[in-house]
């Protein structure tokens, strides 16, 4: 089971250490050879290395395999604009995108609340917390609410009063 190798190279990728995220995701294929998720891992740690010409054939080892698999198909579209093939690397882009547009949106919306989490995570521990992280939080909570992202004076209002009576499981 390779799911320890792929989370490990994850958290790599997360710190930017590409040299440790390869062996990662290495392991990983040494368990289950060709498994999609980690060749795309290590591609994006060779991207990290700025090897595009390596990642991108990765990427395309995936997309030969999973032609819908869209992380694949996006940083195969970012390797290839960095290898001067423009107008293939934004038919990549825009085709992943157009494949999977609610995957980004969730993968966007995922990465607001990691965001939030630290920023409630650092107020717990008494930290300063400025206008603009609060917007943060406030527009993950609502993300998750179901509700529109724009944040009003009533919204922030009520992530101050989150934020003092140390209400963090609200994400």
């Amino acid at each position: 089971m390779p799911e320890l190798s792929l989370a490990l190279g994850g958290v790599c990728l997360d710190r930017a250490d590409s040299r440790h995220a390869k062996i990662a995701f290495a392991r990983a294929l040494s368990i289950v050879p060709g498994h999609n998720d980690a060749l795309v891992g290590f591609g994006v740690a060779l991207q990290y290395e700025g090897d595009f010409a390596r990642a991108a054939e990765r990427f395309r080892r995936v997309l030969a395999h999973d032609p819908a698999h869209h992380r694949a198909r996006m940083n195969l579209g970012y390797c290839l604009i960095e290898l001067g093939q423009l107008d293939d690397g934004i038919a990549c882009l825009r085709a992943a995108v157009e494949a999977a547009p609610a995957q980004l949106r969730q993968r966007a919306e995922n990465a607001d609340k990691r965001r939030a989490r630290a920023i409630l995570a650092q107020a717990q521990r008494g930290g300063r917390v400025s206008g603009a992280q609060r917007r943060a939080v406030a527009g993950a909570f609502y993300a998750r609410k179901g509700r529109p992202i724009s944040v009003h004076k009533h919204k922030l209002t009520f992530i101050n009063f989150l934020l003092l009576r140390n209400q963090f499981s609200i994400l």
